[in-house]
């Protein structure tokens, strides 16, 4: 796709024209699917290429094959963020359609979707130490020492200004240090 997207864009001009749909500039119509294609080709980049996590993989895996519900909120609690590249997109496909669309205004104060994005990325440290629980076959030595790094992780960010990223993560760490001491790991998976 990245390399030449011909082919695809010429499948999808047969099907166009099978489907009896006119397209009256083909030369236009190549352009702007090529436009598309580079932009999605960012998002296919930002999914699988960044992310060398088996787990974030599969995911991705089940959200490109259309079996996850509410895609983008899936993708960004795994840390990825695809809403600007969504917003190109979208304004690709406004320019071939001839209409104009204002770029979507952010609902949301300023910080509060970087505040996410940390948010997601310690969700991802505490599923990593999960994950290393699990590959250590739940051993009590595996379990003491995520709960010894989680603790760490709690005493540096208690020395911090109590801030609401802080508070989110020390909430965070917290339950899932229960969850481990508790043996309810499939409830931290949840998150």
């Amino acid at each position: 796709m990245k390399k030449d997207p011909t082919p695809l864009i010429d499948a999808i001009y047969e099907e166009l024209t099978e489907r009896g749909i006119p397209i009256s500039d083909t030369k236009k119509f190549y352009e702007d699917m090529e436009k598309a294609f580079r932009v999605a080709s960012k998002i296919a980049d930002k999914i699988v290429i960044m992310n060398r996590d088996p787990q974030t993989i599969e995911t991705a895996a089940r959200i490109m094959a259309g079996h996850v519900e509410d895609p983008v909120s899936k993708l960004k609690e795994l840390g990825i963020d695809i809403t600007s590249e969504l917003e190109e997109l979208k304004q690709v496909f406004a320019e071939i359609s001839g209409k104009k669309i204002e770029p979507q205004k952010q609902r949301q104060v300023a910080g509060v979707s970087k505040l996410s994005e940390e948010l997601a990325r310690a969700k991802l440290e505490v599923l990593s130490i999960l994950n290393g629980i699990e590959f250590a076959g739940y051993t009590e030595e595996a379990k003491r020492k995520a709960v010894g790094k989680l603790s760490s992780r709690i005493a540096e960010l208690s020395k911090e200004k109590p801030t609401e990223k802080v508070l989110l993560h020390l909430g965070l760490y917290t339950y899932a240090i229960e969850a481990i001491k508790r043996e309810k790991l499939e409830r931290l998976k949840e998150l």
